[in-house]
C-alpha cells in the first residue's frame, strides 16, 4: 500500500490560507483511495476538505469539481493518515559539518544552529509528524513562534523551555517555578527528579 504522507496534503493545507485573500477562503479536497481516521478505521470512496489550514470534514466523495475557490487533488492509490505525534524530540538537536552531533565547542553561530533547528523542523513536518514535545530547550520558543504565526514550516512545537533541575527546591518554591515557566510560555513541565540519565 502506498502511503500518502504530509508533502502533498499537508503542503496544501498549509499553504491554503495564503493563495486567496481572507476575504475567499480557498477550499482544498484531497480524494485518496483510503483515510485512515485515526480511530482504527480505514474509509473508502471519501474526500477530506481543508480550509483556511484546517480539516473541517472528512465525508462521502462528492461531484465538487475544481473552481477559483475549490482545489480538488485526486490522490489516486494513495492513503491519507492523521498526522504523527512524536512526544520527545530535540528539534534544535543537530550533526555539525563534520557529521558529528553539535557542542559548543565546534563553533556554530547562533543563525548557523536557528538554520539547522528550522531544517529539522521541516525535515520532521514532511516527515508526516504534526506534532512534536520538545522537553527542555529554552530555544524552542522563537521557533515555535516563527512556525505558529510567521509562515515557517514545521510541526505544532509543545515546548517545556527548559526542565526543573533544582533538586533541594520546597514544593512552595517548585510550585513557584512552575508558574513562571508557564508565564515565558511553558507548554508542559519537564522534571530531572535526579540526575540524566547520562
Amino acid at each position: 500500500m502506498r502511503t500518502f504522507l504530509s508533502q502533498t496534503a499537508l503542503a496544501f493545507a498549509l499553504a491554503a490560507p495564503g493563495v486567496v485573500s481572507a476575504q475567499s477562503p480557498l477550499t482544498i479536497i484531497l480524494r485518496p483511495a483510503r483515510v485512515i481516521d485515526g480511530r482504527g478505521a480505514m474509509l473508502t470512496n471519501r474526500e477530506v476538505v481543508v480550509r483556511d489550514g484546517r480539516i473541517t470534514a472528512v465525508r462521502v466523495t462528492s461531484a465538487v469539481k475544481s473552481g477559483d475557490l475549490v482545489r480538488v487533488y485526486p490522490l489516486a492509490g494513495m492513503t491519507l493518515l492523521p498526522g504523527l505525534i512524536d512526544a520527545h524530540a530535540h528539534v534544535w538537536w543537530h550533526f555539525n559539518r563534520q557529521g558529528r552531533l553539535h557542542t559548543a565547542a565546534d563553533s556554530e553561530t547562533a543563525g548557523q544552529g536557528l538554520l539547522s533547528a528550522a531544517a529539522n523542523a521541516y525535515a520532521t513536518l514532511m516527515a508526516g509528524f504534526t506534532t512534536i514535545q520538545s522537553p527542555g530547550s529554552a530555544e524552542d520558543a522563537d521557533l515555535r513562534e516563527w512556525i505558529a504565526t510567521q509562515g515557517l514550516p514545521g510541526p505544532r512545537i509543545l515546548t517545556s523551555l527548559e526542565p526543573l533541575t533544582d533538586a533541594s527546591a520546597d514544593p512552595e518554591r517548585l510550585r513557584a517555578i512552575v508558574r513562571e515557566h508557564a508565564a515565558r510560555g511553558a507548554n508542559v513541565i519537564k522534571i530531572f527528579a535526579s540526575k540524566s540519565i547520562r
